[in-house]
C-alpha cells in the first residue's frame, strides 16, 4: 500500500515526496509540501506537488527562497501554523 493511506496529512520538506508514488488514496487529505529553490530536490518537490494536486489532496506550496536542503526555523514556524490552523480544525467532526 502507499505511504498515503495511513495518514490524513502530510507535510513533506525538501523532498520527501516518495516518488514514484501515485497519490492516489489523498483526495481531500490535506498536505504542506515545501522545498529550497536552491535545493537539488527543487525537481522532484514540484512534481509531487503536481501529483498530489492530480489526486485530489489541498496543498500549500511553500517554495523556500534562496534555500539550499533544508529545514529552516522559518519554515517549521510555518507548518506549525498551518497545523493549527487548518489540520486540527479539519479533523473535528
Amino acid at each position: 500500500p502507499e505511504f498515503s493511506q495511513f495518514f490524513s496529512a502530510f507535510f513533506l520538506i525538501d523532498g520527501g515526496g516518495a516518488l514514484p508514488s501515485r497519490y492516489r488514496e489523498v483526495k481531500g487529505k490535506h498536505g504542506y509540501i515545501a522545498w529550497g529553490t536552491k535545493s537539488p530536490n527543487a525537481g522532484n518537490s514540484e512534481e509531487v506537488v503536481s501529483r498530489a494536486k492530480r489526486g485530489g489532496m489541498i496543498v500549500v506550496e511553500s517554495p523556500m527562497e534562496d534555500v539550499g536542503h533544508a529545514f529552516p526555523d522559518s519554515e517549521k514556524a510555518k507548518v506549525t501554523a498551518w497545523l493549527y490552523e487548518t489540520v486540527v480544525p479539519a479533523s473535528r467532526p
